[in-house]
């Protein structure tokens, strides 16, 4: 009786031979980097967005404070007649009106400072002092405003249309802004004063009034 032959069967007919095995593990692994990578990508992403968002929120909040402080302002001048507004890239000071937002009844003292550090960034605070015939008095706490690394300073908008770092002209200017990093032509956050008088100007006194004596009651 003759033996049959024996059929041999390839190796890996009915499963995974070596290398077929470590090519599906790399694919395995290369599918796990891919998608931990999108992750990464992802979550950078959504950082980076929240940061804006944040920066937005903090500019937007910003203007809105200085929109105010200058809708409110007042041409007050002291017991010498001289008219209370300092003006300079680091400060501005000037007086507003009486506002419920105020711990105290009457006028106040309004200023914006910037204050740099040593790295290379900057912060604008605000803060208020009582504000009467006798003078302004004690400064409250300041209130930080903005702490970023864009802040160069403040600037005022003279009756010409040009913007200056310091104000040593007479009156008020026509606006006040903070100038942010890259400045161009126009400060990033622009707050416009309105057209000011003096409160003595009711009161008859020509002196501490800058309006033309005729008109005066």
């Amino acid at each position: 009786m003759t033996a049959r032959p024996t059929c041999k069967r390839p190796v890996g007919e009915d499963g995974f031979t070596l290398i077929e095995a470590l090519v599906a593990l790399a694919l395995g692994a290369l599918v796990v980097t891919l998608t931990l990578s999108a992750v990464q990508v992802a979550g950078s992403v959504l950082k980076g967005l929240q940061s804006r968002i944040t920066a937005a929120e903090s500019l937007a909040r910003t203007g809105a404070i200085l929109a105010q402080d200058t809708l409110h302002a007042l041409r007050w001048r002291d017991a010498s007649g001289k008219l209370i507004f300092l003006g300079t890239a680091d400060a501005a000071i000037f007086a507003q009106a009486a506002r419920p937002t105020a711990p105290w009844r009457g006028a106040s003292l309004v200023r914006l400072s910037v204050e740099r550090d040593g790295a290379g960034g900057a912060s604008l605070y605000r803060s208020e002092a009582p504000l009467d015939a006798a003078g302004p008095g004690q400064w409250q706490t300041p209130v930080l405003l903005r702490r970023a690394p864009d802040i160069v300073g403040l600037r005022y908008l003279d009756a010409a249309g040009r913007w200056q770092s310091d104000w040593s002209k007479a009156g008020m200017p026509r606006a006040l802004a903070v100038a942010l990093a890259p400045e161009g032509a126009l400060p990033a956050l622009v707050a416009e004063f309105p057209p000011l008088i003096e409160p003595d100007c009711a009161l008859g006194q020509p002196d501490r009034c800058s309006l033309a004596p005729e008109v005066l009651p």
